[in-house]
C-alpha cells in the first residue's frame, strides 16, 4: 500500500472521442508534413496500436485512411479555387 501511494499521479485520460478530435486537428495544422502513424502518436503521447484502435472504434477506419482522405479534400479544395481573377 505505502508502494502504491509514493507512485506519480496516473496520466490523464482522455475519452476515445477526444483523442481522435485531437488527432483530427493535429493532422489539420500538419497536413503539409510527411505525417506517419508513429509520429503522430509520438506528437499524442500514446502507443501507436492505441490510437489506430481509437480510430476504428469511432470512426470505423484508421488514421492513416483518415489522412489521405484528409489530403484528397485539400487537393479537391485548390481545384475549385480559380487561379486568376
Amino acid at each position: 500500500m505505502k508502494q502504491y501511494h509514493s507512485q506519480s499521479p496516473a496520466p490523464r485520460t482522455t475519452s476515445p472521442v477526444e483523442l481522435v478530435t485531437e488527432a483530427l486537428e493535429y493532422m489539420l495544422d500538419h497536413y503539409a508534413e510527411p505525417l506517419t502513424l508513429e509520429s503522430l502518436a509520438s506528437a499524442l503521447n500514446c502507443r501507436q496500436e492505441h490510437l489506430s484502435n481509437r480510430f476504428k472504434q469511432v470512426l470505423n477506419r484508421g488514421p492513416i485512411d483518415c489522412l489521405i482522405r484528409l489530403g484528397w479534400k485539400k487537393l479537391a479544395n485548390c481545384w475549385q479555387k480559380p487561379l486568376y481573377r
